[in-house]
């Protein structure tokens, strides 16, 4: 009996699930790509500074307002972290958790991203199921 009873909850659980887990996804979908897309921009807006000015702005508050109106924070409520590195710079979103690390949305995001790295972390938002969550 106590086996039917769990498999009945199991199962009432993953058809709860089921319903939210397509929302979940799909916004932590369009959150990671709203994030590549500022970044993209951002990076743009440094290419033009340094291009007009032989030199990288010492922050990106410096961009505003000739090379960008504002400075986005992104998706969730943070700043973009922008740091000089050996060849040049990096702007990075600590994603959803807003620590270093992560999978799925609490992935970093940055400017120095391949194309693969970034479908990688799509993919883990998508699987596992859990991932949703972040």
């Amino acid at each position: 009996m106590k086996v039917l009873l769990i498999g009945f909850f199991i199962s009432i659980f993953w058809f709860s699930f089921s319903i939210i887990y397509p929302g979940r996804c799909a916004y932590h979908t369009s959150a990671v790509y709203k994030t590549s897309l500022d970044i993209t921009i951002l990076s743009e807006a440094i290419k033009l500074y340094r291009l007009e000015n032989n030199s990288l702005p010492k922050s990106l508050q410096d961009l505003v307002p000739k090379f960008a109106s504002e400075i986005p924070i992104d998706i969730w409520d943070q700043d973009y972290i922008y740091e000089s590195t050996y060849n040049g710079y990096k702007i990075s979103s600590l994603g959803s958790d807003t620590v270093k690390g992560g999978i799925g949305a609490s992935a970093d995001l940055h400017s120095d991203m391949t194309e693969e790295e970034f479908e990688k972390i799509i993919d883990s938002i998508k699987r596992p199921v859990w991932s949703c969550n972040n």
